[in-house]
């Protein structure tokens, strides 16, 4: 267990495993999922804190469906999402297997999870003071969304240094070209950085759809507990009625 921190502690630090092949080595599988579930369960356990806090009779049911929907929100869209990323990397030009780029989309979910989790405080906090569910709702979306982007961001910085991996950089001339904007748009790291963002896209609206079909996480306190809800409307719907209702 004290080996499992010490890794995520150096991935948060950027000292290990995201930049090259060989330090992608060095990081276990089991440990990133390990820390992905016991700190998907974590933020879970705080995120439930507004179904104990919001009703007359403390929901306690709706906090142990957090506790399990968090991990499953991002194992479940890594598992939809990795085999087109090995498609996208492999057809750019990286130099990493499968195995590897598994460990890279693992060591992501696991940091995105590590951001989300330190939110979790804030959240009981919230939680204890209002009973106001559009608020806690957005507050939530607010946080899976920063640790998404932090997440992304990580990854699309390992990929920019993954892809062509072991290729020796040509050697710079004397006075460095002057670029149109159409080249600049055209080069070819232009096009590799475009297509990855792309799925980037994808694997957020994947997550989102998935955090929708899980839902309810929050708990409408004036309806009844109920593990899920019936499939309607979107997760983009859902925001905009929440925004209004906020604000009205």
């Amino acid at each position: 267990m004290k080996r499992l921190w010490q890794q995520l502690d150096r991935l948060l630090r950027g000292q290990d495993g995201l930049r090259s092949e060989s330090a992608l080595g060095q990081l276990e599988a089991r440990h990133l999922v390990i820390a992905a579930v016991l700190l998907g369960i974590l933020y879970g356990f705080f995120m439930g804190w507004y179904g104990l806090f919001s009703r007359a009779t403390p929901e306690y049911r709706q906090a142990l469906a957090c506790m399990w929907k968090v991990p499953a929100l991002f194992l479940l869209t890594l598992f939809i999402c990795f085999p087109s990323l090995y498609v996208f990397s492999a057809l750019l030009g990286s130099r990493l297997t499968f195995g590897p780029t598994l460990k890279l989309l693992l060591a992501v979910v696991a940091l995105t999870v590590t951001v989300l989790a330190s939110f979790g405080p804030i959240v009981a906090f919230f939680a204890v003071s209002t009973e106001n569910y559009p608020f806690m709702k957005l507050l939530n979306v607010a946080f899976f969304a920063v640790a998404g982007a932090l997440g992304v961001s990580a990854l699309l910085r390992a990929l920019r240094s993954l892809i062509g991996v072991g290729d020796t950089p040509p050697p710079l001339p004397a006075t460095p070209p002057v670029l149109t904007r159409r080249e600049e748009l055209e080069s070819p790291d232009r096009q590799v950085e475009a297509l990855f963002r792309v799925w980037i896209l994808i694997y957020g609206l994947a997550g989102a759809q998935m955090g929708w079909v899980l839902r309810p996480f929050i708990g409408d306190p004036a309806q009844a507990f109920t593990w899920f809800r019936a499939r309607q409307a979107n997760f983009f719907v859902d925001v905009w009625r929440s925004l209004i209702s906020l604000f009205s």
